[in-house]
């Protein structure tokens, strides 16, 4: 080289560097780290966060140039403290003699889970999002109705490629009792939002560097409902031979149904069923109507009748149980008829 070091360099170290400069620095053979695990405020292309470094050295000029160092390369001796580096989480960013100073860009990332009308309790588990320089670790999203639950928030290199995870229910059985949005909608709140199917790559550009992102998945109930009523109306007295017609009325909201609801209704004793509607079967006393997967928002009735027979006792009952959300109103009753006869005598009145 035409230029060498004479003697140990000295370094001052600027005023927004909190870390402590390595004694040992030389600039040369292994001694050529200035400071380590410096934390350096995270910026943006538009406000970058600088930090200093002046260093003083003495240097000898060689007499004679060689004109093969006239060039400007990377390589080891073209020149004094041609190279330097910056690792950032891993990341390592390379500067030397021809480049500009190295720069690493960063994003917050941050992943969220929301909850429509959901079951209290219910729970997802969101797998440890890969691909990042710092991973979003595993997380745990429970429901207390309709509510978000987030993730920690990591910062992510620009160019970082994340693996978005698939969230899975703790109870596998009750996810078609949600529409789920299968993907993750990723926001800046200034960039058009950007949707990743669970599974699929995001990758972190340079758009999102000095941003907060947050990427959404949604899980929104379908609320069902079941009502049972009668006519005439449960609490009238029937007599044998009557006929009763039974409705049940199940509410779909939220969400079309993401699975069959089956309305398991019973009939009791003093009861004889009659002809049943289009989705009912019947099994002795035992009738099972079936609303269909895909059941849009809104009322869906099945209605059919039962006659009062002779085997009936005080009163007739019937009673419906749904393998889907909630029943508000699940049974009716009927009281029977009853005639009461009182025989009464005028003879003692004759005899006086």
């Amino acid at each position: 080289s035409d230029v060498s070091v004479v003697g140990t360099p000295t370094i001052t170290k600027g005023s927004n560097v909190s870390g402590t400069v390595n004694s040992a620095f030389t600039g040369s053979g292994t001694n050529t780290s200035i400071i380590s695990n410096e934390s350096i405020a995270a910026g943006s292309t538009a406000t970058p966060t600088t930090e200093t470094y002046d260093i003083a050295v003495r240097v000898k000029v060689a007499a004679t140039d060689s004109t093969s160092n006239n060039a400007c390369t990377a390589s080891t001796g073209n020149g004094l403290f041609n190279n330097a580096q910056m690792t950032i989480a891993g990341t390592v960013k390379e500067a030397n003699a021809c480049e500009a100073t190295p720069a690493i860009q960063t994003a917050q990332v941050t992943l969220q889970v929301d909850w429509i009308n959901a079951l209290v309790g219910e729970t997802v588990s969101v797998p440890e999002t890969g691909g990042l320089t710092n991973k979003i670790p595993a997380f745990k999203a429970v429901s207390t109705g309709t509510n978000s639950v987030a993730s920690v928030s990591v910062l992510a290199v620009i160019g970082d490629i994340a693996k978005m995870p698939t969230p899975a229910f703790l109870n596998t059985s009750n996810a078609l009792n949600y529409v789920s949005s299968l993907k993750w909608t990723c926001s800046d709140g200034v960039n058009p939002d950007e949707t990743v199917s669970f599974g699929e790559d995001f990758t972190v550009s340079s758009k999102y560097a000095g941003a907060k992102v947050l990427c959404k998945a949604i899980y929104s109930a379908v609320q069902v409902d079941t009502v049972k009523t009668a006519s005439p109306a449960a609490g009238t007295s029937v007599a044998v031979g009557d006929t009763i017609q039974y409705t049940l009325k199940t509410t779909v909201s939220g969400n079309a149904t993401q699975r069959d609801v089956v309305l398991s209704d019973t009939l009791g004793t003093g009861l004889t069923v009659g002809t049943l509607p289009a989705g009912c079967t019947a099994t002795g006393q035992q009738i099972s109507c079936t609303l269909a997967t895909g059941a849009s928002i809104g009322d869906h009735t099945f209605t059919y009748s039962a006659t009062v027979n002779a085997s009936a006792v005080t009163k007739v009952n019937n009673q419906v149980v749904a393998d889907v959300g909630t029943c508000s109103s699940c049974s009716v009753s009927h009281p029977l008829w009853s005639v009461v006869t009182n025989k009464t005598s005028d003879a003692a009145a004759k005899k006086n």
